[in-house]
């Protein structure tokens, strides 16, 4: 669960976010849209804890972010994935190994298991037989896709898209959170 109670934020002496309050559940899917400097990545900074709020609270599982030093908040942190407009890909790995990265990081599994999950996660966002390629050799589309692939491979319940056009709909956004 996450919820922004009367968050405010501004920069010098301009207000950027005047008193945001929401609510959004486990298992919710929810978008935030709007025009370009209203806020929308100032809003996702706060509710990560990378810029601390002028007043308000932004809660995360019920717990108060907004306090937390810097080890608390890498606890909360673990639980989010952030897919960025421009995806975050290691040049130098196969779309696999992206894939596969968290995984190897943060779970016990076999090779082959990691495979089997690969698979099916590509599968999962029309990427099948992908595994092999460069992240040079897929388009814009592709690489975000491989990137919220590997981002809610690694036990994340939260994954925040940071996006400036509509999404494909292959990512079937309800299941962004669960």
């Amino acid at each position: 669960m996450i919820e922004a109670r009367n968050l405010r934020k501004g920069f010098g002496t301009q207000p950027v976010l005047d008193g945001v309050s929401f609510r959004i559940e486990d298992g919710e899917s929810v978008a935030v849209i709007g025009r370009s400097g209203c806020g929308k990545s100032v809003l996702l900074k706060l509710l990560i804890g990378l810029l601390p709020p002028d007043a308000g609270e932004a809660l995360v599982d019920g717990e108060n972010i907004a306090p937390m030093n810097e080890r608390q908040l890498l606890r909360v942190r673990r639980k989010f994935g952030m897919v960025f407009q421009g995806s975050a890909l290691f040049d130098s790995m196969t779309v696999a190994e992206n894939v596969a990265f968290g995984l190897r990081r943060h779970e016990h599994l076999t090779e082959p298991e990691i495979a089997r999950r690969v698979a099916g996660a590509l599968e999962m966002v029309d990427l099948p037989g992908t595994e092999n390629k460069q992240s040079a050799e897929l388009s814009g589309g592709m690489r975000k896709r491989v990137d919220w692939r590997a981002q809610s491979f690694t036990n994340r319940r939260l994954c925040f898209m940071m996006n400036r056009r509509p999404v494909s709909t292959r990512l079937r956004p309800t299941a962004l959170t669960s």
